[in-house]
């Protein structure tokens, strides 16, 4: 059974944890807005607990960073650390009930690393400077899965998503108000 606990997080607490998030190829706009986001999730038919935080930075020519990170605790230890940034294209949809719809377009630029010392397995993927085929993240043990080209990496890891603004600089990955 699967606990689902949503965190509501400061930004200064994530500060420290995000700095992967200025990897941003975007340095010549300047930063518009900066939203935060975190869930734990428990699955105790396993006891695992999933620790996810997500980082988005609105710039001012309607360009975004967004970065999660995924941290899978089980037995006593850090099973498993996934970041993926993605960078791109967003518009601004309708306010309802107080929160803002924002569609991140497909990521441009996809930044991907995952490591496990448990899982023996340690990729590192910068859409800007791979080369193809690059191995991605299995889903199963022994299992191999390649993106063959800069479209398979983005449907695997930088696809277009819809994002919900709300106040104090949080948001949300589903409309809270439906």
């Amino acid at each position: 059974m699967k606990n689902k606990k949503l965190i509501a997080l400061p930004i200064i607490a994530l500060f420290g944890a995000v700095s992967l998030a200025s990897c941003s190829g975007n340095s010549q706009a300047a930063v518009d807005q900066i939203y935060v986001y975190s869930e734990i999730v428990e699955d105790t038919t396993v006891g695992y607990i999933y620790y996810d935080s997500y980082y988005l930075e609105l710039y001012q020519d309607s360009t975004y960073s967004y970065t999660k990170t995924e941290i899978t605790y089980g037995y006593t230890m850090n099973l498993a650390t996934t970041v993926i940034v993605n960078e791109g294209s967003f518009t601004t949809g309708a306010t309802s009930d107080g929160y803002t719809a924002i569609t991140l377009g497909a990521a441009t630029r996809v930044v991907f690393q995952s490591y496990s010392d448990v899982g023996g397995y340690n990729l590192d993927i910068d859409s800007d400077t791979v080369s193809y085929p690059t191995e991605l993240l299995a889903s199963g043990e022994g299992e191999k899965v390649y993106a063959q080209n800069f479209e398979e990496l983005q449907a695997a890891y930088g696809e277009e998503k819809t994002v919900y603004l709300g106040d104090a600089n949080k948001f949300y990955l589903t409309n809270p108000a439906a």
